[in-house]
């Protein structure tokens, strides 16, 4: 029986320092709570917003809560950049040996998630690459997983 495994793509495969270093503690801990507090909000409540948008506006949100002056736009930028872990590769060397399919499921947008993938070199590794914006549901909601293992042709069961 076919398995995967689904690797999340920013903050697992993509590390935030670079944003850490234009926000500094606490705000881009504060920032990514609020987006995936509201993101988590917004599923329970049936509704959605592109994650782009949403990222946006709590960005805002969260520095003018803590009152800091950093340009949104900059950061936001900086989000289509971010460099791989050192032990991306290494998992995904892992993972193939034992013949098991690769996948990525990201809130964020395909588009983002593959533009990440691909300057780092592991994009044609993955099988698919699976964005919560296509059934418009964040994670954690059970549907978005199931759709990932849709995508990838293995039984919900056999995702990891």
């Amino acid at each position: 029986m076919r398995r995967a495994v689904l690797f999340g793509v920013v903050g697992t495969l993509f590390s935030l320092e670079p944003l850490r270093k234009k926000l500094r503690a606490p705000a881009l801990e504060a920032w990514f709570e609020r987006l995936l507090h509201s993101a988590s909000s917004l599923t329970l409540a049936g509704q959605f917003e592109p994650f782009a948008d949403l990222a946006k506006s709590t960005l805002k949100t969260t520095l003018a809560m803590l009152e800091r002056s950093a340009d949104p736009k900059d950061v936001l930028a900086a989000l289509q950049q971010l460099p791989p872990y050192p032990e991306a590769e290494t998992a995904f060397d892992h993972v193939e040996r034992a013949r098991v399919l690769i996948g990525t499921l990201t809130n964020s947008g395909e588009t983002q998630a593959r533009t990440l993938l691909e300057a780092a070199g592991l994009e044609e590794r993955v099988a698919e690459i699976v964005s919560s914006e296509e059934i418009q549901l964040y994670k954690p909601h059970p549907a978005v997983y199931r759709h990932a293992a849709e995508r990838l042709g293995v039984e919900p069961r056999r995702v990891t």
